[in-house]
């Protein structure tokens, strides 16, 4: 059996099995936290719930591998200890426009084929650099940090690396020419593509061989969806990431005015997505209404039964921001209402949202998509579905809520057969 570690934007999943037959067997939390240098994930209290649900899994199981795929372009320097930043950090907006006046935006899109995302990690490198005076950095991204805890082998597993904007889609390697100009100094591991064999465990998990999956969770997701050439990929859950797989980057002016982003796959791939709002907005109303998760999904269901409402811009930076969702919903429509025709709202929001996307992706394309395929925790919405099918006019497919594990568990059995 093999064991992925899934790590998401706020809770963690140990899973136990194969591609085909699978169980969870362990779930953990970590919610960030704000200090007066910025907002950082609780490194240690992950590191620990990893190491405790590997321990976990090695009970009464015969475990071969392990692989950890995570949300992207978060890192730890391992020249500062024990700390993880977190892109939710609202300093890294004044960074990032920084860096762009001094390089030009159009320059950086050109080299990494990025979309502008404040808390891209080169600009979250740029402003360490800048508030530590231009210290050496050395950035692991979580899952290879994790990887290094638990072999002592430093690597940069390619998909996760992709959103860094440290590498060329082109070449699928560090893109030096561009690192040369960046006002910063780093020091950065080698760069391996998934499907690599990192090495054995060291100490209790010195039995176990630990392997480089498509360590950023969209791209497990994407290699779980079997994702192919005829559907629109929507993977949603916290964020909404809508996309194709492609053969190969498509760095145009088109795509980057349209907020396209070239993030690397699985088998020499690349996911032409973009990345807006998702299923944070509800997260955000659920913690300032105090209720139950299951309240919320009650909410949702009942929120089918309310009539169409007008959308607002999801994607406006407050409502990325953690906070009081409710006060910025109430200004934005100018008035209050029940909380059902909130979520109601937001629902209506996301959807118009989505249906912008399809457009520009298929103008981009060059061609139409008649499905859509959601994966990720957004398959159990069906309110939302049912609402992209009217608004967008597309058939909407659902596939697995669980494709991000099982891309992960398909990559180390590929890995070792």
């Amino acid at each position: 059996m093999h064991l992925a570690i899934d790590l998401g934007a706020s809770s963690g999943r140990a899973i136990l099995g194969t591609a085909k037959d699978s169980k969870e067997i362990a779930r953990f939390q970590y919610p960030f936290y704000e200090n007066v240098d910025g907002v950082f994930w609780p490194l240690n209290e992950i590191v620990d719930s990893v190491r405790a649900a590997i321990s976990e899994a090695l009970i009464g199981h015969e475990v071969s591998s392990v692989g950890i795929n995570s949300w992207a372009v978060d890192y730890v320097d391992l020249n500062t200890a024990n700390l993880l930043r977190c892109y939710r950090d609202p300093k890294n907006v004044p960074a990032s426009e920084e860096l762009n006046e001094l390089l030009g935006f159009d320059y950086l899109y050109s080299r990494n084929g990025l979309q502008y995302l404040p808390f891209n990690t080169v600009y979250q490198l740029y402003r360490q650099s800048v508030e530590q005076g231009g210290n050496v950095i050395e950035p692991l991204l979580l899952p290879d940090y994790l990887n290094y805890l638990f072999t002592g082998v430093k690597l940069a597993e390619v998909t996760n690396a992709s959103t860094t904007g440290l590498v060329n889609p082109e070449t699928r390697q560090w893109d030096q020419e561009l690192i040369s100009r960046l006002p910063m100094k780093l020091t950065l591991p080698p760069l391996v593509e998934p499907g690599n064999i990192i090495g054995q465990g060291l100490g209790e998990f010195s039995n176990l061989t630990f392997i480089n999956v498509a360590s950023h969770d969209t791209a497990s997701a994407f290699v779980g969806a079997e994702a192919g050439d005829d559907n629109i990929l929507v993977s949603s859950g916290t964020w909404s990431l809508i996309g194709v797989n492609s053969d190969s980057p498509r760095i145009t002016n088109e795509a980057r005015d349209a907020g396209f982003t070239n993030e690397l796959g699985y088998g020499n791939s690349v996911r032409f997505l973009k990345n807006i709002n998702g299923m944070w907005v509800l997260e955000q109303l659920r913690n300032t209404w105090g209720i139950t998760q299951q309240d919320l999904h009650d909410l949702i269901q009942r929120a089918s039964e309310v009539a169409q409402q007008e959308a607002i811009d999801i994607n406006d930076s407050r409502l990325m921001a953690a906070g009081d969702h409710q006060a910025v919903l109430n200004e934005l429509y100018g008035d209050e209402v029940e909380r059902v025709v909130t979520v109601r709202r937001v629902l209506d929001s996301l959807a118009s949202a989505y249906g912008r996307v399809f457009k520009e992706l298929e103008e981009i394309q060059g061609r139409q998509y008649d499905a859509v395929k959601i994966v990720g925790g957004g398959v159990n919405n069906k309110t939302l579905n049912s609402i992209i099918e009217n608004r967008t006019g597309k058939r909407v497919i659902t596939g697995s809520p669980e494709t991000t594990s099982r891309g992960n568990l398909l990559v180390q059995e590929r890995a070792l057969n």
